[in-house]
């Protein structure tokens, strides 16, 4: 590596860049089951949402509707959670890797709660808001580190 690189990255942030592209496993488990639940539900492209009578009459609807729900969900937060674990990174490598280990833990247990077809079973993985919360205050706390060094 670059000595120039090395000296601007912080020490244990290959942690951070870890959770980050763990993060990535993640949307590609969630593609394979919207997948998996499209071809089982008979949905075709490019039908993205199913209807309401299709969510009433057939359960492998309700399915494709879950799964797809829990995918779209981690990618509306991905972004937020992406820059927060990368700033939080930058003043406490090991603490933005933890809370985003407990984000991504909350997404699979979330994720796997809807894939039931019950969608309030969802909620057992709300736990990853801690992950995503710790993240934003730990941020906050680097931008803060940052600006008032001058950097």
């Amino acid at each position: 590596m670059d000595q120039y690189i090395a000296k601007a990255i912080p020490a244990n942030y290959g942690f951070v860049l870890g959770v980050g592209l763990s993060f990535g496993l993640l949307n590609f488990w969630q593609t394979t089951r919207v997948g998996a639940a499209r071809k089982a539900s008979g949905i075709k492209y490019p039908q993205t949402f199913v209807s309401d009578e299709q969510l009433q009459s057939s359960p492998e609807a309700r399915k494709f509707a879950c799964a797809n729900r829990a995918h779209l969900n981690t990618l509306e937060q991905a972004p937020m959670l992406t820059y927060a674990l990368l700033v939080a990174g930058l003043a406490a490598p090991r603490v933005a890797s933890a809370f985003g280990l407990i984000s991504l833990a909350g997404r699979v247990v979330y994720t796997l709660g809807y894939l039931s077809g019950d969608p309030k079973l969802r909620l057992r993985g709300s736990f990853h808001y801690i992950g995503l919360f710790g993240l934003y205050i730990t941020s906050f706390v680097a931008v803060y580190q940052i600006i008032s060094q001058g950097i």
